[in-house]
C-alpha cells in the first residue's frame, strides 16, 4: 500500500516505523525541520504508568499497559526517575489518599507509601500533604528520539513541509496520489471536528539543579503542579492550574492567544511566580535548589472529559484516517488500530 502520513511527532514516526515494516510505501511530511519538534518535545516526557489518571479507569490501563510496550520498543531512549513522588494534597484534592491507594492497588500498579516521619527529609511539607508515594516511571529522552527518527526514516521524510489537511483540493490531490492519509497532527488538522475537542495554549518553565540524584514531585489531584526531570539537570515545571492560557474550539484562535502570551514579559513573570508559590507550599526549599532557566509555550489538544480521559481513539473516514493521540504511551492503540483497517479494507 502506498501511504502517507502527515505529523512526525511520535505517533507519525512510529507508524511510518510500523507500516514500513510489514512493506507498505510511506511518505511523511512534517511542517518542522526534524522529527519529534512539536507537541511531542514540548511537554514532560513522562512515561506514563497511570498514576496520573485516578479518575479515569481507561486511561491508567492503557498507561500502565502501554509503559512495557513502549520500555521494549524504546526502552533505549528512557530513563528512570531515582526519586519519583507522587503526593495528594490535603486540601482541594478530588480524592483523598486513601481512595489513591485503592484505586492504584485496584490497577495493580507497584509504589511504596512515604512513611510521614520521612516528609521533611525528602523535603516534602506535612502540613499540606496527606499522604505521599514512591513508583518508577520514566523520562523519555526526545532529543535522542530526534535524531533516531530522523536516521531511520530520512529516506521516507519531507521536512519543512506544510500540509493543509482543511483544504479540499489538497485532500483530494492526496488521495488521487495514496492509499491511505493518516492524520498524526493531535487534532490540530481539524479533521476530527465531530469530537468535542478544544485546543489549549500553555506556558509552563525549565529550571536546571545541581541535585545528583533526579527527583519529581507530582501534586494530586485536581489543579496542582509537577516537577519532573527533562533532560541532564533540566527540569520542567507545569501547573494544572497555571499552565493552560485559556480554552479555544479554534485552532487558529488559540495559536493568536498563545503568540500574544508570548510577547507579554509582563503576564509570562507573574505566571512564573504563581508556578513558584504554587511548588514551594508542598516543596518549600525549591528556590534553594532550582535556578531558572526560561519559559516554554506549546499547545495541547484535549477531548471535553468529567473524568480527565486522556486515551487515544482512531477514526476512518473513506481513505482518511485520524489519530487522537493520547498520551506518549499508548502508541501501541494506534498502531494496532490502523493495522486493523488496513488488514479488513485489503
Amino acid at each position: 500500500m502506498n501511504i502517507c502520513i502527515v505529523g512526525a511527532g511520535w505517533y507519525g514516526c512510529h507508524i511510518a516505523s510500523s507500516l514500513l515494516k510489514q512493506g507498505h510505501d510511506v511518505v511523511i511530511f512534517e511542517k518542522s525541520k526534524s522529527t519529534i519538534s512539536g507537541a511531542s518535545k514540548k511537554n514532560q516526557n513522562r512515561l506514563h504508568l497511570g498514576f496520573h489518571y485516578p479518575r479515569n479507569h481507561e486511561t491508567r490501563v492503557q498507561s500502565k499497559n502501554g509503559f512495557n510496550w513502549f520500555i521494549e520498543h524504546y526502552g533505549q531512549l528512557c530513563s528512570y526517575v531515582d526519586e519519583n513522588i507522587y503526593a495528594v494534597a490535603k486540601k482541594d484534592s478530588y480524592i483523598d489518599f486513601e481512595t489513591f491507594k485503592l484505586i492504584m492497588e485496584g490497577t495493580k500498579l507497584d509504589f511504596t507509601e512515604i512513611e510521614r516521619s520521612e516528609f521533611l527529609k525528602r523535603g516534602l511539607n506535612p502540613d499540606v500533604i496527606e499522604g505521599a508515594i514512591l513508583c518508577q516511571e520514566m523520562v523519555i529522552n526526545n532529543s535522542i528520539a530526534t535524531k533516531y527518527f530522523d536516521d531511520i526514516l530520512s529516506k521516507h521524510l519531507k521536512l519543512d513541509t506544510y500540509v493543509d489537511l482543511k483544504n479540499e483540493a489538497v485532500i483530494k490531490s492526496l488521495k488521487d496520489n495514496f492509499d491511505y492519509i493518516i492524520d498524526c497532527t493531535w487534532g490540530t488538522s481539524g479533521t476530527l471536528q465531530d469530537e468535542e475537542i478544544f485546543y489549549e495554549p500553555c506556558v509552563y518553565f525549565y529550571y536546571k539543579t545541581q541535585k545528583e540524584k533526579r527527583i519529581a514531585i507530582t501534586v494530586m489531584d485536581g489543579e496542582f503542579c509537577s516537577l519532573y526531570p527533562y533532560y541532564d539537570d533540566i527540569y520542567t515545571l507545569t501547573s494544572v492550574k497555571n499552565t493552560p492560557l485559556g480554552q479555544f474550539s479554534s485552532i487558529n484562535d488559540a495559536i493568536v492567544e498563545l503568540n500574544n502570551v508570548k510577547q507579554n514579559r509582563t503576564l509570562v513573570s507573574e505566571k512564573r511566580d504563581k508556578f513558584e508559590e504554587e511548588i514551594k507550599s508542598f516543596y518549600p526549599n525549591f528556590n534553594n535548589e532550582f535556578e531558572f532557566v526560561g519559559p516554554e509555550f506549546s499547545m495541547k489538544t484535549k477531548i471535553k472529559s468529567s473524568t480527565d480521559y486522556r486515551g487515544c481513539f482512531v477514526k476512518k473516514t473513506d481513505k482518511l484516517i485520524s489519530i487522537f493521540s493520547g498520551k506518549i504511551d499508548t502508541l501501541y492503540i494506534a498502531e494496532k488500530k490502523i493495522q486493523e483497517i488496513i488488514s479488513r479494507e485489503n
